[in-house]
């Protein structure tokens, strides 16, 4: 952080009020979605928030905010009813879709930077519980990876291009309320995937049904001991079932092209807690550095990149993982001139987490966080070059990097606004913050049709540094500033210190976006710090080809390695594309290696059906989740 910056800690700020008839409820900047759950919890109702309680709720506003219920309610910044913030001149305005409605249209999605959000109202929706699928998928090699992403994603858009489909239900895709999860580890060939259902027709609303079903499944469970084929005949019997939940009825036989699954587990849980606290399971401490992208489809090239970033030659083969979401459905149906949020087309958040753990030598932690964030910066940038990707309204997008020159344009996937919704962020946040008190918050750029793929970053760069304008409201890439040093690596414990998990990044530097305390850029004299750019640029081949839809011609080789095998030269200085090895799908593995590798890693563990693997902890501490 520069010198002279100033922290405002909102973390004390975290009162929440509901009003149960009306269903809204009101929360102060500093809360979190942990402190909005459980209050909520009380009165059976539920508001749109992220899938860590460990965020911010005003940083999930100003970023978009995916979660559970998205597919069905909107993100949620759809669902922002006013807010109240503190401008830089220290006034104080309540915003609403009646009032100062520019402020309001720009907090839903836009990344902040406009003031100090202390307070926000939302809305709230019935519910009480929900259903929950968890498994593991194998997937030996990355032919496997490959399928799997293909009919996962299939699952949930929908067979667009076979419209005589005989299964009709599954040509539309999964219901609206029902939300998934699909996990890539680079360390591992078992692939864990949730699906949950929000839907209150199909799973019973009241705590006494809740206490039924576990009740009856702690007896189903003894029977199944003695009568293997008892529990399946008892479903009827249940206040819920798996084949009863549309959506994740579809996932009985199903297995997204696996050749099998391991520790599935369908259950009945409590949304407030069980549900929104899931990811507890599967984020865990370390040292993390993130990259976050929105996409429209799960093109060929979208997968090429993923699954050779994940169990390829480019893999860092540690705790690094890739987490896509789905969404789609709602958040796609509001109009995005309605809200600051541009990217309405998306169906899947696709989060990149580089990890890795300190091990006491000071050469040996360098080498392995110096291979982490190439990988990071490689999967991103070779994303952004793929159709239907964009980039969020997240701080964490200053550090895409861009050419250091500026005379050559980022790829279409750098971007994070429309044109219409970026050239209206920068006019409120010339009216309101003239003198760019609010510094270090979200880039804001798109493309510029009518300059081919130009770049549009809004001058919030400090007065201090030299800004090269070609056109007006315009400086060059290299202009555009990073992410802080302090927010680049982060130590994080249980992602509590800088919140980012995956699809719903708060503004973490922007001022009442977290609830740790959010950085306010200002100098000595009270007006504005720069930042300095990001110097890790990766040199791209401008000669390689984009996406010509055949996946054996998608992956050029080249060097220099992105992921930490060469050094990268910082003097290149052009966009183009980045290598890719040609994935290797050996259609001739056969069945019997591919059951010895999978005993000897202990995957088959556990593998039954929900007859078989459901037992009494399960059921009461829900402890099947993602391994």
């Amino acid at each position: 952080m520069k010198e002279g910056a100033i922290v405002l800690d909102l973390s004390r700020m975290r009162q929440v009020i509901v009003d149960a008839d009306a269903r809204i409820v009101t929360v102060q900047g500093g809360a979190k979605i942990l402190d909005v759950d459980l209050e909520l919890g009380r009165h059976g109702l539920m508001c749109v928030s992220g899938t860590h309680q460990n965020l911010g709720v005003v940083g999930c506003i100003l970023g978009g905010g995916v979660g559970y219920a998205s597919r069905k309610h909107g993100l949620a910044a759809d669902n922002l009813v006013s807010a109240e913030i503190v401008l830089a001149d220290g006034r104080v305005k309540t915003c609403s879709p009646t009032k100062h409605e520019d402020l309001y249209w720009s907090l839903r999605g836009g990344g902040g930077g406009i003031g100090v959000v202390t307070a926000v109202t939302l809305k709230c929706y019935p519910l009480r519980n929900a259903a929950l699928l968890t498994f593991n998928l194998y997937a030996p090699n990355s032919r496997f990876r490959r399928k799997i992403l293909e009919e996962w994603s299939r699952w949930i858009c929908g067979d667009t291009d076979d419209e005589d489909s005989v299964d009709s239900n599954f040509n539309c895709g999964a219901p609206r309320e029902v939300y998934s999860q699909i996990i890539l580890p680079t360390n591992s060939s078992s692939i864990p995937c949730i699906a949950t259902s929000v839907d209150p027709e199909v799973v019973p609303q009241s705590e006494f049904r809740l206490e039924q079903y576990r009740e009856m499944m702690k007896i189903k469970l003894k029977r199944s001991r003695f009568f293997r084929n008892s529990s399946k005949s008892d479903d009827h019997r249940l206040p819920t079932c798996w084949s009863r939940v549309p959506g994740l009825a579809d996932l009985r036989s199903n297995k997204f092209g696996a050749p099998f699954r391991s520790n599935s587990s369908f259950r009945m849980v409590r949304y407030y807690d069980e549900l929104q606290g899931l990811s507890s399971k599967y984020l865990h401490s370390g040292n993390v550095f993130i990259a976050c992208k929105y996409a429209k489809t799960l093109s060929t090239r979208i997968i090429a990149v993923l699954v050779e970033a994940s169990s390829g030659k480019k893999s860092p083969s540690n705790e690094s993982r890739i987490f896509i979401t789905s969404a789609g459905h709602n958040t796609s149906e509001t109009s995005s001139k309605e809200t600051a949020f541009s990217s309405r087309d998306m169906n899947f958040v696709i989060f990149i987490e580089g990890k890795w753990n300190e091990t006491g030598s000071e050469s040996r932690d360098h080498r392995e966080k110096q291979k982490v964030t190439k990988w990071v910066h490689w999967v991103a940038n070779q994303l952004n070059f793929c159709e239907g990707i964009c980039s969020t309204a997240h701080p964490e997008s200053a550090r895409d990097q861009v050419s250091k020159s500026g005379r050559s344009d980022p790829p279409p996937g750098w971007y994070n606004f429309s044109r219409e919704n970026g050239s209206r962020l920068n006019k409120i946040k010339q009216k309101r913050d003239p003198r760019n008190v609010f510094s270090l918050a979200s880039r804001i750029s798109w493309a510029d049709p009518t300059h081919g793929c130009s770049r549009n970053v809004p001058v919030r760069q400090s007065s201090s540094r030299s800004i090269s304008a070609g056109r007006e409201g315009v400086v060059s890439a290299n202009d555009c500033f990073a992410t802080p040093a302090s927010t680049l690596h982060t130590k994080v414990d249980s992602y509590e210190s800088n919140e980012h998990t995956p699809g719903n990044l708060p503004a973490v530097t922007n001022i009442a976006a977290s609830t740790a305390g959010d950085t306010l850029g200002v100098d000595k004299g009270g007006i504005e710090a720069s930042q300095e750019c990001n110097k890790d640029n990766i040199g791209l081949d401008e000669s390689s080809d984009c996406d010509d839809g055949n996946p054996d011609h998608l992956l050029p080789e080249c060097s220099p390695s992105p992921c930490g095998v060469d050094d990268i030269d910082d003097n290149i200085e052009e966009w183009s594309l980045a290598p890719i090895e040609t994935l290797d799908y050996d259609d001739n593995e056969c069945i019997e290696d591919i059951m010895t590798s999978i005993d000897s890693q202990g995957v088959m563990e556990h593998s039954s059906n929900i007859s078989e693997s459901v037992d009494s902890n399960s059921v009461e501490h829900a402890e099947h989740c993602i391994a």
